[in-house]
């Protein structure tokens, strides 16, 4: 796939991480409201941390996430851009999921 970026919602990292291992092309954005999060996959090659509230809104979170990357002069119209969230298998209430968006 030819995505511009790979943007990641994380609490613990976990999704970044396991993105990271195989070396996408595309850059990968992980957005935590944890600062410890955010410390550890700063040591992850490949993945730029950023710091983002509302983790569990969706709704605020996407569009968000692409306002940050755009004023940032790293999305530009017509991007492709992969969203990605997870959740650990022990927790039943919350789904993985992937969207892909053109800017």
């Amino acid at each position: 796939m030819n995505a511009n970026a790979l943007v990641v919602f994380t609490h613990k990292g976990r999704k970044a991480n396991i993105l990271s291992k195989f070396n996408p092309k595309a850059n990968i954005y992980a957005f935590s409201d944890s600062f410890s999060t955010l410390n550890h996959l700063n040591l992850h090659k490949g993945i730029t941390p950023l710091f983002i509230k509302d983790i569990n809104d969706e709704e605020f979170y996407i569009p968000r996430s692409v306002e940050i990357l755009k004023s940032k002069g790293i999305l530009e119209k017509g991007n492709l851009v992969l969203f990605t969230a997870g959740a650990p298998i022990t927790e039943t209430d919350r789904k993985s999921w992937v969207r892909f968006l053109v800017v």
